[in-house]
């Protein structure tokens, strides 16, 4: 399993390719096979341009892209994403957000996300669940919660909800 968080946060003065590299021994990847993935994780992620370049020098979505190579050196089966599109350009979240599905479909990765934005949830998620206070206050699918909540989108399915059911139609 691995985590990337919506608050990517390395060494300011390494490069990119210092901490994959970094990340990836910790993980016990060593030699040939290190090098390998970290070069695949960058061509992945479009991080190619930024290789050489330190933490510090990147952007927002450089850095979400970062993040995200990383917690995927290991091939986790499990991936935590916390906020994997905050504060990021319209573009670079559609991207993201199109990297996930295909990792998910692809290579099986279970991903457990969390998010404020209900439009990604429901792009993303095959089931959700709505936690107010430590304690869930609905769980199903995008579909099953609509119907449940009588909600044309997510987001009025979240306001139905953090309301107790009192929002009216």
């Amino acid at each position: 399993m691995n985590l990337s968080s919506g608050n990517a946060n390395f060494p300011w003065c390494m490069t990119v390719r210092e901490i994959l590299r970094f990340y990836g021994m910790l993980y016990g990847l060593f030699g040939k096979d290190l090098s390998r993935r970290v070069e695949e994780l960058i061509g992945l992620l479009e991080l190619g341009a930024f290789r050489d370049r330190r933490f510090d020098e990147l952007s927002t979505g450089t850095k979400q892209r970062l993040a995200l190579a990383k917690a995927l050196l290991n091939r986790p089966e499990l991936l935590f994403l916390d906020e994997p599109t905050i504060g990021l350009d319209p573009d670079v979240s559609i991207k993201i957000r199109a990297f996930i599905r295909k990792i998910n479909r692809e290579e099986g990765i279970t991903v457990l996300l969390t998010t404020h934005y209900m439009v990604e949830a429901e792009q993303l998620a095959g089931r959700i669940a709505f936690l107010h206070s430590g304690k869930i206050l609905a769980l199903g699918t995008p579909a099953e919660l609509k119907k449940e909540v009588r909600a044309q989108n997510m987001e009025e399915v979240f306001l139905r909800l953090s309301r107790g059911g009192e929002e009216e139609a």
